[in-house]
Order: C-alpha cells, then structure tokens, then sequence
C-alpha cells in the first residue's frame, strides 16, 4: 500500500482558497496550520519548537505587492525568501556537497531551487486587476 501524508499541504492550500475569498482569520488558520503540521509528522520537541515560531500570514510589501505566505512569526521574513536568499547561495550548495560528495555542483543547486519554488507555491500574491 502506497501512502500520501499531505494533510499540512492541504491545510495551506484551504487557506490559500479562503484568502482568495477575502477572509483573513490568520489565528484560526495558524491554529489549523500548527495541529495539522503536527499531526502529520508528529509532536517532537523540533517540531514543536520550529512550528510554534512560524505563521501564515500578510507581507503588506513584497516585491511591490501584498503577498500571504509562510513566514517567521511576527516579522516580514518568507520562509521561499529566506531559503532563496540563505540557502540558495554558494554556501548553500556547498553544505549540500559536503554532506552528499556524490552530486554534482548542479544537483545541489537544482535541490535548492526546486524547495525554493514549492516554498512560494504555497504562497499568494495580491495582485490588482487590470483595468
């Protein structure tokens, strides 16, 4: 039997569609986001610990437009743009490198950018309509 956890992927992409509909009722959603973050990968002390310091929420200014995303707890930080601007470097790939010698310069670039991507996929830009 094949198994799928992605009740946490679900969770976020619920609250992308609401923030789509107007509503942001970012403790609830936060609330939902922590119990499923939770419950699909269970209550250790990491994970308690990392999700109690990460919400949903609104970026009034990113890249000149109001975007709602995962992001470090009371601040304006994206987790995709901490990891691009991080993790998405020469130091990144070579901490990659060094822990896995086997791949190449471009396969640990390639494993950045892809989490860089599903990062900001699960994100949502307020983008005004074209008159």
């Amino acid at each position: 039997m094949i198994i799928s956890q992605h009740s946490f992927i679900d969770c976020l992409l619920y609250v992308i569609t609401k923030i789509k509909q107007g509503c942001e009722a970012f403790d609830s959603f936060n609330e939902k986001i922590c119990q499923d973050f939770l419950s699909q990968n269970s209550e250790t002390p990491d994970n308690l610990a990392s999700i109690r310091r990460i919400e949903y929420g609104k970026i009034p200014m990113y890249f000149e437009r109001p975007t709602y995303g995962l992001k470090v707890k009371g601040t304006e930080f994206l987790i995709s743009h901490i990891v691009w601007k991080a993790l998405e470097t020469d130091a990144g790939v070579d901490l990659i490198l060094k822990t896995f010698p086997e791949l190449s310069r471009e396969d640990a670039e390639a494993v950045l950018r892809v989490c860089t991507v599903i990062l900001s996929n699960l994100e949502a830009t307020d983008v005004p309509p074209v008159s």
